[in-house]
């Protein structure tokens, strides 16, 4: 037997299964007298997880930034895939670089992160993949680009 389930209980959990792998399922009630006839499954069973990746977070904004750093903010994706966002990733992909790096996680799950260390006068995107116990989501769309550099100056003269 695979598994073993009480009297009343109408589930039980098969640990050992190969995702992917289709199985079938026969099930006997047991007493003192014996066992009965097996109920056997109609078709088989593909082996997967319950739960899948969540979908990208949306709509990630660049909210407030400076010359070094950039605070970013994004919404929720629509479906968590059936378990809780752990925390989110944030990924950065600079002018000349050929692909997005993984530069930021968060600690929990809240839609925001502060990216320090940058380059003043690099030009920067920013991208946010959510992650549950199922693993990462695609990322979510990028920031527009954004230009590393001071977002509030004082004013100053320029004398010829």
């Amino acid at each position: 037997p695979c598994g073993e389930a009480g009297p009343d209980d109408r589930e039980a959990l098969v640990d050992g299964l190969t995702e992917g792998k289709k199985y079938k399922f026969r099930i006997k009630a047991v007493n003192k007298e014996g066992e009965s006839d097996p109920l056997e499954s109609d078709e088989p069973i593909t082996a997967k997880n319950p739960y899948t990746v969540p979908d990208p977070p949306k709509n990630v904004v660049i909210d407030d930034w400076d010359n070094v750093s950039v605070f970013l903010k994004w919404e929720t994706p629509d479906s968590d895939g059936g378990r809780p966002i752990t925390h989110y990733v944030v990924e950065q992909k600079g002018k000349y670089d050929i692909d997005f790096i993984e530069v930021f996680q968060t600690t929990e799950p809240i839609c925001e992160a502060s990216i320090q260390n940058l380059k003043e006068g690099q030009i920067y995107e920013f991208r946010i993949r959510a992650v549950n116990k199922a693993g990462k989501s695609l990322p979510g769309e990028p920031t527009p680009k954004h230009l590393c550099k001071h977002r509030n100056l004082k004013p100053r003269l320029v004398r010829d």
